[in-house]
Order: C-alpha cells, then sequence, then structure tokens
C-alpha cells in the first residue's frame, strides 16, 4: 500500500473536512470583498464562485445550503439563524450535518471579531483599481495574525488574496502535514 501520495493536493481537498470532524465544528471559511464600488456586487460574486465547496452559505444572519438539493435531507438539515454566540451556532451547524461554512461580507467582522479563532481561511476580493493599497493592504495590513499567505490569484475583477491558518495549526487539529505518518 503506498501512503503519502499528494500529501498538498489532499490537504486542499480534504483538510477543511478532516478538521471540521477532528473539532467537531464546520470549517470556516470568511469571504469579503476590498473595493470602492458596490460591495454586495462583489459579494454576490464571491458567493457564486466559492458556494460549491461548502455546505452553508451564511450571507447575512440566514444560512442557505451551498449547492441547493446538494446534500440527502436524513443527513443534513439547515440551522436556525445565526442570531446568538458564534460558538453554539457552530456546534449546531456541525449536529446538523454542515462540516464546511461560507461566511460572505465584511459585516460578519464585529460577528467574527471574538470568535476569530473560529475563522480557518479568509478570501478577499480585491478590485483592480481597489481602495488605497490594493493588494499590498490585503496581503500585509489585512492579514491577521495567526493567518499565512496561501495563495493570491486572477477573479473575474481583480485578484483573490487567500489566508489560512498555518498547516502547524491544522497539525494540532489532527491532520497531518506533508512528510508525516
Amino acid at each position: 500500500m503506498e501512503t503519502n501520495v499528494l500529501p498538498n493536493e489532499t490537504l486542499t481537498v480534504l483538510g477543511p473536512w478532516l478538521t471540521a470532524t477532528r473539532r467537531h465544528r464546520p470549517h470556516l471559511t470568511w469571504s469579503y470583498a476590498l473595493t470602492n464600488k458596490d460591495s454586495h456586487q462583489a459579494n454576490e460574486q464571491l458567493t457564486a464562485d466559492l458556494r460549491s465547496r461548502t455546505d452553508l452559505v451564511l450571507s447575512d444572519k440566514t444560512p442557505e445550503e451551498g449547492v441547493p438539493g446538494g446534500h440527502a435531507p436524513e443527513h443534513f438539515t439547515l440551522p436556525d439563524d445565526l442570531d446568538g454566540e458564534l460558538r453554539p451556532w457552530l456546534s449546531a451547524c456541525y449536529t446538523t450535518g454542515s462540516r464546511t461554512i461560507l461566511a460572505v461580507g465584511a459585516h460578519h467582522s464585529g460577528a467574527l471579531h471574538d470568535n476569530f479563532d473560529c475563522v480557518d481561511e479568509i478570501v478577499v476580493a480585491v478590485e483592480k483599481a481597489s481602495p488605497t493599497g490594493g493588494l499590498a493592504a490585503a496581503t500585509t495590513d489585512l492579514t491577521p495574525a495567526g493567518f499565512e499567505l496561501a495563495d493570491i490569484s486572477p477573479g473575474s475583477t481583480g485578484v483573490r488574496v487567500r489566508l489560512r491558518r498555518p498547516r502547524s495549526c491544522q497539525a494540532r487539529a489532527g491532520i497531518a502535514e506533508p512528510g508525516m505518518h
């Protein structure tokens, strides 16, 4: 039996699910647009681009299925709206079958501020003619402690900056790093 085949690719695909199942809390990605224009439109584009890889999308306080009808009803139900504390809500989401959640929009910063350790990944859409500093701001000023730059890729109107918790944090969550057995 061959082991450790394509470990980085495996973690890209299975990492969020493995993290969630070991912690009994969904993998939480927060995405928002850094824009001078209509951030609502930019956030809708982010949602459209990222929702297929998630169980739940939280645009406002009402969650919706990442891919409508994409889960078997006997294994997945939508949790109640996010009205109270984030941690108990995340536990409820896990219990109802969610392993990955996408929170879209800068307006979630208040709810996430006190629970920032619950955020596993951040995706920032930076438009071509973005606010002062643009890409430099997204990669330095907006990179919170505990995150590292994972990827910069082209988007429909600019670039996407993906920040993740370092692999060592994933290893503490029980996910083997490449080269570990």
